[in-house]
């Protein structure tokens, strides 16, 4: 399968948790949670703009191009407040592309992620052009928005697989959200495609410390939705598949589907991953579905040896198979709106989240 990437529960007695500051989050040394019971900070940007991402906060970024007066870098800091675009006051109900709300009366984030039909009066944001996010074609013609809490790996404390005392035989860890797709329009499948996606990073420390670069994580990147070109029916059942992604500096990112229940998603003839929940979907879904992925320590380490040519220490460094030099750094959630033929034809999906949970388990 070809896919397109723009780019309980036993807890052990030593869990600690971490100051006040991550109010926005529960985060021990075994779990990772966050719900939606707080708003979140809102950002955009451009391929010609950047910013510095705010850590232990949950931050939204919208990737793309902006062709409205409001074509600029607003930073991290700008609250969201609903349907809208506060920095836009005076065009802000009439702006076309995407939206996001949270709303915490029910404990959903809502994305709209829309991509106008080229020309479309008051485009506010829309989706990279055939010169992609980096220039040189990469993530070319789509729109992503993500939600991204992000732990920086000085002060990361969260570790998937590294239990103290635990049984490595056993010990797993589970990728947990309940996520709903209710509509779609998609006019023209064979050049649109849409995601919807849980989004991970792990990181190892020893490796980070010796080398600060890109090459000491991972992106566990799961699809709960896809539909559109190059989707094709056998998603529930396929493999994974592994690439190193320029956009993020040549990390190497999984994508890895949610298989039928009980069963494994495998890569290079190795499991990798077995679902808990739900299973990847193929059209929308209003009734909001659980999903949930783990990964034992010795599927990470098969993911590992099968993204490296079977050499992870090249790229992970010396303790790449010690469990506990693995750190959560990243979680969040998002979708991907894909449209190559937005001169004729707009693209849009809805979709809602309902916090992220991450659980070491033994």
């Amino acid at each position: 399968m070809k896919i397109i990437n723009f780019t309980l529960l036993t807890f052990l007695v030593s869990i600690f948790s971490l100051p006040s500051v991550n109010a926005d989050a529960l985060i021990t040394a075994s779990r990772f949670k966050f719900d939606n019971t707080v708003k979140n900070k809102f950002s955009y940007w451009n391929k010609m703009a950047s910013f510095s991402k705010p850590t232990y906060s949950r931050n939204t970024t919208i990737y793309g191009n902006y062709p409205s007066s409001c074509s600029v870098n607003h930073g991290p800091n700008v609250f969201l407040g609903g349907y809208n675009y506060p920095v836009c006051s005076s065009t802000q109900t009439t702006n076309r592309g995407p939206s996001y709300e949270g709303d915490n009366s029910t404990g959903q984030h809502r994305m709209h992620n829309e991509i106008p039909k080229n020309g479309t009066a008051n485009i506010f944001i829309s989706n990279f052009d055939s010169s992609g996010q980096n220039g040189q074609g990469n993530n070319a013609y789509i729109l992503p928005i993500y939600t991204v809490f992000s732990m920086p790996i000085a002060t990361a404390v969260m570790k998937p697989w590294g239990l103290p005392g635990s049984d490595m035989n056993k010990v797993r860890a589970a990728f947990i959200s309940t996520l709903s797709v209710p509509s779609v329009n998609m006019p023209d499948p064979n050049n649109q495609q849409f995601q919807q996606t849980l989004r991970f990073v792990v990181t190892n420390k020893y490796c980070k410390t010796m080398t600060p670069t890109y090459s000491c994580q991972i992106e566990l990147n799961f699809k709960a939705f896809m539909k559109g070109v190059y989707v094709n029916s056998n998603l529930k059942s396929s493999d994974a598949q592994v690439m190193v992604d320029p956009v993020q500096g040549g990390m190497i990112a999984a994508l890895i589907p949610f298989n039928e229940k009980s069963k494994s998603t495998r890569y290079k003839g190795a499991s990798i991953a077995t679902s808990w929940g739900s299973p990847s979907a193929l059209n929308a879904y209003s009734t909001p579905a659980r999903f949930q992925n783990e990964i034992s320590w010795n599927q990470f380490v098969a993911l590992l040896k099968g993204a490296t040519s079977n050499a992870p220490q090249n790229r992970y460094g010396q303790k790449w198979n010690v469990p506990s030099e693995w750190y959560l750094t990243q979680a969040g959630y998002g979708t991907e709106n894909f449209n190559r033929s937005y001169f004729n034809f707009k693209s849009a999906m809805d979709a809602t989240f309902s916090g992220v949970d991450v659980i070491g388990l033994n």
